[in-house]
């Protein structure tokens, strides 16, 4: 049975580390260990977000995760965002994506959020998932790698 366990540096950091691996590679981004640990550190020294670093537990096993944050902006007001949300291939299909979805959306209720962004590289996969808890595609993000070269093409 899987059970949503907060993050303890002390007792899942290797585990973080190695899924945070895997999205990178997901994502065809290299892991930067020290932006990890700065991450890891920023939201762990947040009295709040330090409870929003999710981890799906099943037979001692980190089997996947997701980082909720409470952001606060003077201009647009305090919000949510969902980030590193990942579930270990060989573990998906078993509704651990949903446990982690609906206790990140437990923390943002806890700390009286009441908007929540979620990005998703696919929409039939992740994003599809996302669809039902109620998000909706608000913008498309486009991103491109840029050369040396660039700005000598012509396009």
């Amino acid at each position: 049975m899987v059970e949503i366990i907060i993050y303890d540096p002390a007792k899942n950091y290797y585990e973080v580390k190695e899924l945070m691996i895997n999205l990178t590679k997901f994502w065809d981004q290299e892991f930067n260990e020290d932006q990890f640990k700065e991450a890891l550190n920023r939201r762990i020294n947040d009295s709040i977000n330090k409870n929003g670093i999710l981890l799906a537990v099943e037979d001692n096993k980190t089997v996947g995760m997701i980082w909720g944050e409470v952001v606060f902006q003077q201009t647009t007001g305090t919000f949510g965002r969902i980030s590193n949300f990942i579930v270990r291939p060989d573990q998906r299909g078993k509704g651990i994506g949903q446990k982690l979805i609906e206790s990140v959306i437990n923390f943002f209720v806890q700390n009286n959020v009441s908007r929540v962004q979620a990005n998703a590289r696919d929409m039939k996969k992740e994003g599809r998932l996302y669809l039902n808890y109620g998000f909706k595609p608000m913008y498309y993000v486009l991103e491109t790698k840029l050369d040396m070269d660039y700005f000598t093409k012509s396009y």
